[in-house]
């Protein structure tokens, strides 16, 4: 049954610290389908912002009517900055991903290599599973459980982070009105905040990794 349990260990194992050492803490950047698939949603949404022109103007024609918010002098900036951040929207997402992962790998620079700390962590597994003591092994099966948790946490995490991308051109697009402006904001929200999170990953990882190697 050990052996059993030390098999599952090392084929869940071995692929799990190879995503670690090669993938971990770090955002792809858009790729030629990606890009493709932006440009055909900005040109849609160029199309569309002409409906967005016409309803910001309607609002304006309504001021001090059936409504007294909002002025020209409010409207018509939403609307250059939303066509802006709209046929802009490729380059700022390029610039987020690649300021996540600059500061990620200056913060790995700073501490452990997750490539090195990989093979290290393999090294060390390998004299625990050769002992084929059960409990440990119980334990180094959790530990692929979470692993794989993670790579699948990331895998969600990159996936909306290509949806955001794509869809970048519209939603950008929606700072022209007041009304819509917040789907915009969220745009922003969720786009920073996805990237963040390699940061943090980042920084948990340093700390775990000195904590243990300061209990040693």
């Amino acid at each position: 049954m050990s052996n059993w349990f030390a098999d599952l260990v090392i084929s869940g194992l071995n692929p799990a610290l190879g995503w670690l050492a090669e993938k971990a803490f770090h955002t792809p950047l858009p790729t030629e389908g990606v890009k493709g698939l932006h440009a055909g949603i900005l040109t849609t949404s160029n199309t569309l912002f002409v409906l967005l022109v016409v309803a910001g103007g309607l609002v304006v024609m309504g001021y001090r009517t059936f409504q007294d918010r909002y002025s020209v002098a409010e409207v018509l900036p939403r609307i250059v900055f939303a066509f802006i951040a709209s046929n802009a929207s490729l380059w700022v997402s390029t610039e987020i991903v690649r300021l996540s992962n600059g500061v990620a790998a200056a913060i790995g620079a700073d501490g452990i290599n997750a490539r090195e700390a990989a093979v290290n962590f393999r090294d060390r597994l390998d004299v625990l599973l050769a002992e084929a003591m059960v409990f440990t092994i119980v334990l180094l099966v959790v530990a692929v459980v979470l692993l794989v948790v993670w790579m699948a946490t990331e895998a969600v995490r990159i996936c909306t982070v290509i949806v955001l991308v794509v869809a970048a051109p519209v939603l950008l697009a929606l700072h022209a009105l007041p009304q819509t402006n917040r789907i915009g904001e969220l745009w922003w929200k969720l786009m920073a905040g996805l990237c963040a999170v390699p940061i943090a990953q980042s920084l948990v990882f340093i700390a775990m990794m000195r904590l243990s190697s300061k209990g040693r």
